[in-house]
């Protein structure tokens, strides 16, 4: 990245991700854009960190137990020093070219907070759990919202979030403290892998979600 161009750090939540790990940071790597890769691992049962000691130049953060995808993914977050934070699954669940894509249109439009927006294909639970997310922040923060994991902050927003205990779903803090989010249709979706929320995840994540 060339000195002039704002520095990014991209934030990857990974929990029990062995598997796919070492291929998502190859991707991330290879695209040369990023100031940071932060991998927290959110207290895996598998050899998740072992693989990622693999990769040079990765800062990895582990916790010592399971928080959910929210809490690990504000932790890397307070520990980037980064104009911008990308975050992201840790399955890459978007192409290279659409991650970069993205990233430019979000700066280029000067947003605070930018989401991802692509049509998941998975089971109906999934479709039903993402709708339901969707419809109520939409009714909270009076606008339409049809985002994703896949976030574009800016550092100022982050300052602002800072002064929030983050106790609850980290978008109803991104949300509140925004003065300008967009969501960017991206192309290049790739459904790696099965959900791992099952519905008693789902039914905790979403109560946690309406005591935000």
């Amino acid at each position: 990245m060339k000195s002039d161009q704002p520095t990014i750090a991209v934030v990857i939540p990974a929990y029990n991700a062995q598997e796919w790990i070492s291929n998502t940071l190859d991707e991330l790597k290879d695209l040369s854009i990023f100031k940071q890769i932060i991998v927290v691992d959110d207290g895996s049962a598998d050899l998740t960190a072992d693989e990622v000691r693999k990769h040079r130049f990765i800062e990895l953060i582990r916790l010592q137990e399971n928080r959910g995808q929210h809490h690990a993914t504000w932790v890397g977050i307070k520990a980037s020093n980064s104009d911008f934070v990308l975050t992201i699954d840790d399955d890459l669940p978007l192409s290279p070219a659409a991650i970069h894509q993205f990233i430019k249109e979000g700066i280029l439009q000067n947003a605070e907070l930018a989401y991802a927006q692509y049509s998941r294909d998975g089971n109906v639970l999934s479709r039903i759990g993402s709708w339901l997310v969707s419809k109520w922040m939409s009714l909270k923060f009076n606008q339409q919202i049809a985002g994703s994991s896949t976030r574009l902050i800016s550092s100022g927003l982050i300052k602002s979030i800072n002064k929030d205990t983050l106790d609850g779903y980290l978008d109803t803090h991104l949300l509140k403290h925004s003065e300008k989010t967009i969501f960017i249709p991206v192309a290049g979706f790739r459904p790696n892998l099965a959900s791992r929320y099952s519905l008693r995840r789902r039914v905790k994540l979403f109560t946690k979600l309406l005591g935000s």
